[in-house]
C-alpha cells in the first residue's frame, strides 16, 4: 500500500454532497417564518382532506347500509363518521397546538443547528482520515498510536516523592499562557481574540501558521515553566487528531518530537545530516519500521508540526551554536513546515537562531491556571489510585484535598510565588498529597525541591554530574548566606567564584572551577538563573532564604539572626530557622524589642518552630499579643494591634499578580484603633450601635459589625496611609484620587463569591456595580431584618396620623368611579405602598445609604408641576390636595433637614424622639410623592386631559416613573431612620462587617 496523503477533507462550510442537492433549490432560500408557512398550509390541507373526505364517505356508506335494510351497520357506521367529524372540529386546536411545538422545536433547532453541523462535519472529517490511515497508510497509523503511548502519561521527571500511579497528560495538562515579544507583527484579530479571553495560547499562534511568520517559533521559558510538557501536549493532541477541540482553525498536522540533547552528538559528527534521516536513526522510530524516505515526503509537502526540544540543554556553548545553524538549515530546506524550538531565555540568546519568525515567551501560572491545576492533578491521582473508578465519592474526595492545597497556597505568599511555576507546583502538589508537608514544614518541602531540581531531575534527563545533590546544596549554601549578608540577590560570576571557591574546592577537589559550577547549575537545575551577561540570581528569593537558614544552622550562627530580628531583610530566613531549630531565642530577643516588626516576627517563630523549650518565653509572648489586644493602656493596645495588623497584612491570600484578598475579617481591636486615631483628628466612624467610644470587654477578635458603608471606606482609606510608601490619596475636585505602588479597598462582589469565607457573621461590604452592597446575607436573615422593619412601621403608623393632624394635612377624598382612570382604593393603595416599601427595604440592604443625596432628592417639594387646563373637578381636586399638602410639609422642611444631616454627620446618640418625629415625617413626603406619581399616571392614560395640558403620552408616564423612583428612594430614607433607632435601642441586629483587599497599581 501507498504512503500517499488522504483525499481532501469536506469543509464545515459545505457538508453536503452534489449529488444530495434538493430537487427544488429554492427551498434553500426560504426563511425559517416562510418555512413553517409551508408546515402549517400542509398540515391544514392533511386535516381538510382527512376531515371531508371521512365525513362524506361515512354519509354515503350509512345511506347505502340503510337502504340494503342493514340497521346496526348503517347506524355504526354513522357513529364513527360523527366521531371523525367531531375530532376534526377538535382538530382545529389540536393543530393551532402542533403548530406551535413545531415552532418551538424548530426555533430550538435554528439556535443549535450551526454547532450540530460543526460537530456532524468535524466527526465525519474524523472518520473519513482514520478509514484512510486503515487502509492506505498503516505506517502513519503505527507511528501516531506510538505516540500516543509514549506521551499519554503527565511525567514529573526526578521527583523523590511520586504517586503509585501515571496521571493522564491529557486531563491535567493547563493551557499556558505565551506573549510574543513584540506585538507589532501579530495579526489584530488574533490579539483581539486573545484579549477577549485574557490568554494567548500557542493554539492562537498555529491557527495562522499558514502565514510563515507563525511557521517558525521559538518559545522561551525559565526552568520549569512546562516548556516540554507544552510539546508533549501537543505531540499527543496531534496524534489523537483532537486539535481542533482547542482552536476550531487548528491546521492538520503530523506531530514529530525530538530532543536537541539527544540529537547534538550526532549533528556535531554530521551537520550535513537531513532531518528526515536523523529521524530515521531514532531506536523508537526504527522499530516501527517506516517506509523509505517516509519522513522526508511528509515534510515536503508541509504536512508535519516539527517541535525540537531543548536547545538550552546542549551545553555546550560552541555546540549549541552548532545546533543552531542546522535547525536554520532544515528550515530552509523545508520551508512549508511548520516548527517550534524551545529553549531557556540564555540559552537561545547564546545561539539565536536566524531564521525564526516569532518567538514568543511562556508566562507564569495566573491564580486561575494553579487552581485549574491542582484540581485537575487531584481528580486524576484520586481516579488512577481507585483504578478508574469515577463517582461522586471520588470526586468530592479530589474536590476536598484540592480545596486545602489551593487554602495553603494562598495564606502563605512564598508558596503563593512558587506555584507561578508549573514544575514546581506539580513538587508542592505531590508533596501535599503523600507527605503531608505544607505548610508547617515549609523546610522539608523546599528540601525535596532542592533535592530534584539539584540531583534527581538531572538524572532523568540523562545529564551526568560529578557532584552528588547534597554536595552541590552545601556549595550553593555558602553562597546564599555571602548573598544575604551583602543585603544583595544578585552577583558577578567573579564574585560569587570568589565566594564558592573554597567549599567547592573541599567537595570536588580541583575537578570543577567555580564559573562551570554556576554554569551548571544554571543550565542543569534551574536554581539560579542569570539575569543578563554575566550576572547571576537565585530563582526564587525563597530558596536563597532557605540555603541561606540551613547554612547558619549548620555553622550554629543563630547570633546573626537575633542582631537583625527587626530586620525585614532577615525576616524569612529567621522564620525558616526556627523552622528546624528551637525558637526559644529568636522569641526572647523579639521580645526584648518591642517593634511591631520583631513581635510580629516573634509570633510567626512560635507557629513554626520545631520547639520552644521555654515555657516563660511562650507565657511572655502571649500576654502581650493576647491579653494586648483588651487591654485599656492605650501604648500596650497599640502594639498589640498593629503587630496583628501586620500579620494580617502579609497573610492575605494571592488572588492573582496585583491582588491579595483578605481570609477574614476586620476585628473589633482592628477597628478601634482606626476609631482611636480618627477621634483624635475629629471624625467619629464608631458603629451606630455601639453605646459607647470601645468596643465591649472579651470582644476583641470578634469581627466588627454594624458599620456604614462610608466607614468602611474611611478605613480602607486609613489603613492605606497607614502602611507607610504603599500609596497616597489626594483630592481633585470632589474625587479621591490614588498614587502609589499599592492600596487597601473593598472587595468587589465578584472576588467575595469567587473567594468565600467560612463565618456565620460573613456579611460584609462590597463593590457593586451601582456603589457598596452587602454581600452574604442569608434568606433566613433578609427575612428577619424585613419583618423587624415591618413591625418598626406598624408601630410608626399612629406617629404618622398624628403629624398629618399637626400640620394639618387633609386626608384626600375618595373619588368617584371614572372610565377613563379609576382611583385606587384605600386598600389597593396600602397593598401598593406596602410593595413598594418591600422593595425599598430590599434595596436598602444592598445600597451605601448615602443619606445626604436622598434627603436633598426626596424632600425637593418645588419640583411639582402644575396641571394648569384641567377642568374636571375631580382631577383639580386631587391637585389642591397636593398642593395643600405640599404647603404643610414645606414649612417643616427646614427642621427636617437639619434634623437629618446632624444625625448624620454627628455620631454621637440622639434621643429617640429625634429619630421618632423623622419617623413620622418622611413617610409624609413619601405618600404625598406616592400620589404625584398617581396623578400622572391616571393623565397618561386620558386623552381629553392630555390635549388638554398639552403633554404626550410618554412625559407623563416618565414623570410618574420618576416620582414612583423618589418614592422608593425616600422610603430607603424612612427604613435609614428605622434602622439607626433601632439599632440604639438594641432591638435590631447587626451584620454589616469589612474585608480587605490589596491591590497593587499598574505600572503604566
Amino acid at each position: 500500500m501507498s504512503d500517499t496523503p488522504p483525499p481532501s477533507d469536506p469543509t464545515p462550510s459545505d457538508p453536503t454532497p452534489s449529488n444530495s442537492t434538493p430537487s427544488d433549490p429554492s427551498l434553500l432560500l426560504l426563511s425559517p417564518e416562510e418555512r413553517r408557512s409551508q408546515r402549517r398550509n400542509r398540515i391544514r390541507q392533511w386535516a381538510s382532506y382527512l376531515g371531508l373526505s371521512g365525513s362524506g364517505i361515512g354519509v354515503v356508506a350509512a345511506i347505502a347500509l340503510l337502504q340494503q335494510g342493514q340497521w346496526l351497520e348503517a347506524i355504526g357506521v354513522m357513529v364513527v363518521t360523527m366521531a371523525l367529524t367531531g375530532l376534526v372540529i377538535m382538530g382545529q386546536f389540536a393543530r393551532k397546538l402542533t403548530d406551535r411545538i413545531l415552532d418551538k422545536i424548530e426555533e430550538r433547532l435554528e439556535e443549535r443547528i450551526e454547532p450540530l453541523a460543526t460537530w456532524v462535519v468535524d466527526g465525519l472529517e474524523q472518520w473519513m482520515t482514520g478509514l484512510w490511515w486503515q487502509g492506505w497508510s498503516p505506517f502513519e497509523q503505527r507511528y501516531t498510536q506510538s505516540l500516543i503511548y509514549e506521551y499519554r502519561d503527565f511525567k514529573t521527571q526526578g521527583q523523590r516523592t511520586r504517586g503509585p500511579f501515571a496521571l493522564d497528560l491529557e486531563k491535567v495538562f493547563v493551557p499556558l499562557r505565551v506573549a510574543p515579544d513584540s506585538l507589532d507583527r501579530m495579526p489584530s484579530t488574533l490579539i483581539r481574540d486573545a484579549d477577549a479571553r485574557s490568554n494567548l495560547q500557542i493554539w492562537d499562534v498555529l491557527a495562522v501558521a499558514q502565514q510563515s511568520t507563525f511557521r517558525r517559533l521559538v518559545i522561551i521559558g525559565a526552568p520549569g515553566s512546562g516548556k516540554s510538557t507544552l510539546l508533549e501536549h501537543l505531540t499527543l493532541t496531534y496524534a489523537q487528531r483532537r486539535q481542533r477541540r482547542y482552536h476550531p482553525k487548528a491546521p492538520k498536522l503530523l506531530p514529530v518530537l525530538l530532543t536537541l540533547r539527544e540529537l547534538r552528538e550526532a549533528i556535531a559528527q554530521q551537520p550535513t545530516l537531513d532531518l528526515a534521516t536523523l529521524w530515521e536513526q531514532q531506536p523508537t522510530v526504527q522499530t516501527l519500521n517506516p517506509p523509505l524516505r517516509w519522513l522526508h515526503t511528509q515534510l515536503q509537502r508541509g504536512r508535519c508540526l516539527v517541535m525540537l526540544d531543548g536547545l538550552d540543554e546542549v551545553a555546550d556553548p560552541e555546540q549549541r551554536r552548532l545546533v543552531s545553524a542546522w535547525v536554520d538549515q532544515q528550515i530552509q530546506t523545508y520551508p512549508t513546515v511548520t516548527v517550534i524550538i524551545t529553549s531557556r531565555p540564555h540559552g537561545y540568546r547564546t545561539a539565536p537562531l536566524s531564521k525564526i519568525g516569532t518567538l514568543l515567551e511562556i508566562q507564569p501560572f495566573n491564580s486561575v491556571q494553579v487552581q485549574q491545576f491542582i484540581q485537575n492533578w487531584y481528580l486524576q491521582n484520586e481516579l488512577m489510585s481507585r483504578l478508574g473508578k469515577d463517582d461522586p465519592g471520588v470526586r468530592l474526595m479530589a474536590d476536598r484535598k484540592s480545596a486545602d492545597l489551593i487554602d495553603r497556597i494562598r495564606r502563605n505568599p512564598p508558596l503563593a510565588a512558587m506555584a507561578t511555576n508549573p514544575l514546581l507546583l506539580t513538587m508542592i502538589a505531590t508533596v501535599h498529597c503523600f507527605r503531608g508537608a505544607l505548610p508547617g514544614r515549609r523546610v522539608e518541602l523546599y528540601a525535596e525541591i532542592c533535592d530534584v531540581l539539584l540531583g534527581r531531575r538531572q538524572d532523568a534527563k540523562g545529564m551526568d554530574g560529578s557532584l552528588t545533590a547534597g554536595q552541590k546544596k552545601s556549595v550553593l549554601q555558602v553562597l546564599a548566606l555571602n548573598r544575604m549578608r551583602h543585603r544583595s540577590e544578585e552577583f558577578s560570576t567573579v564574585t560569587g567564584g570568589l565566594v564558592i571557591q573554597k567549599q567547592l574546592d573541599a567537595v570536588a577537589g580541583n575537578a570543577v572551577y567555580p564559573e562551570e559550577f554556576l554554569q551548571y547549575i544554571e543550565t542543569g537545575s534551574g536554581l539560579l538563573v542569570e539575569e543578563r551577561a554575566g550576572i547571576y540570581k537565585f530563582a526564587h528569593r525563597s530558596f536563597l532564604e532557605y540555603l541561606a537558614a540551613v547554612q547558619i544552622k549548620e555553622l550554629n550562627q543563630d547570633m546573626l539572626l537575633t542582631r537583625n530580628i527587626d530586620d525585614p531583610w532577615w525576616e524569612e530566613t529567621i522564620r525558616l530557622y526556627a523552622a528546624q531549630q528551637d525558637a526559644s531565642d529568636l522569641v526572647w530577643a523579639a521580645l526584648q524589642r518591642q517593634t511591631v516588626e520583631s513581635l510580629s516576627l516573634a509570633y510567626d517563630c512560635m507557629r513554626e518552630s520545631l520547639s520552644m523549650r521555654d515555657r516563660s518565653v511562650r507565657q511572655e509572648l502571649a500576654t502581650t499579643l493576647e491579653q494586648g489586644l483588651e487591654s485599656t493602656d492605650g501604648n500596650l493596645f497599640r502594639l498589640a494591634v498593629e503587630v496583628q495588623l501586620s500579620r494580617r497584612l502579609k497573610a492575605l491570600l494571592r488572588v492573582d499578580d496585583g491582588t491579595e484578598l483578605d481570609g477574614t475579617l476586620v476585628t473589633q481591636a482592628d477597628y478601634q484603633l482606626f476609631l482611636d486615631e480618627m477621634r483624635q483628628e475629629g471624625n467619629h466612624h464608631h458603629p451606630d450601635h455601639w453605646q459607647g467610644d470601645r468596643f465591649l470587654p472579651g470582644r476583641a477578635q470578634d469581627p466588627i459589625q454594624g458599620i456604614r458603608a462610608q466607614d468602611a471606606a474611611a478605613f480602607c482609606t486609613w489603613l492605606t496611609y497607614r502602611c507607610g510608601n504603599l500609596g497616597d490619596l489626594y483630592l481633585e475636585g470632589d474625587s479621591s484620587v490614588f498614587v502609589g505602588d499599592s492600596r487597601i479597598r473593598i472587595p468587589t462582589v465578584e472576588e467575595a463569591q469567587a473567594y468565600p469565607i467560612s463565618s456565620s457573621r460573613g456579611i460584609y461590604w462590597c463593590q457593586g456595580d451601582r456603589g457598596l452592597v452587602l454581600h452574604g446575607m442569608s434568606d433566613d436573615q433578609r427575612t428577619a431584618w424585613l419583618m423587624q422593619l415591618h413591625r418598626a412601621g406598624d408601630r410608626d403608623a399612629d406617629g404618622i396620623r398624628a403629624m398629618a393632624q399637626t400640620l394639618t394635612i387633609p386626608a384626600l377624598p375618595p373619588r368617584p368611579a371614572s372610565r377613563h382612570a379609576p382611583h385606587p382604593q384605600t386598600r389597593d393603595r396600602e397593598v401598593a405602598l406596602s410593595r413598594a416599601r418591600d422593595r425599598a427595604f430590599q434595596r436598602l440592604l444592598t445600597q451605601a445609604l448615602p443619606l445626604e443625596h436622598d434627603l436633598d432628592r426626596a424632600l425637593a417639594l418645588d419640583a411639582i408641576v402644575s396641571l394648569h387646563h384641567g377642568n374636571l373637578a375631580g382631577w383639580m381636586q386631587d391637585i389642591n390636595h397636593l398642593r395643600d399638602r405640599q404647603q404643610a410639609l414645606l414649612v417643616s422642611l427646614p427642621q427636617a433637614k437639619t434634623l437629618a444631616q446632624r444625625i448624620i454627620r454627628d455620631r454621637t446618640p440622639h434621643p429617640a424622639s429625634d429619630l421618632t418625629w423623622l419617623r413620622a415625617y418622611t413617610p409624609l413626603v413619601a405618600l404625598w410623592w406616592y400620589d404625584l406619581a398617581d396623578v400622572y399616571e391616571r393623565l397618561s392614560r386620558s386623552s381629553r386631559l392630555l390635549r388638554l395640558n398639552q403633554r404626550s403620552r410618554q412625559q407623563c408616564q416618565a414623570l410618574a416613573q420618576t416620582y414612583r423612583d423618589v418614592v422608593e428612594s425616600t422610603f430607603n430614607l424612612y427604613a435609614c431612620w428605622v434602622v439607626l433607632d433601632e439599632r440604639r435601642a438594641q432591638q435590631m441586629p447587626v451584620w454589616e462587617g469589612l474585608r480587605l483587599v490589596r491591590e497593587q497599581r499598574d505600572a503604566d
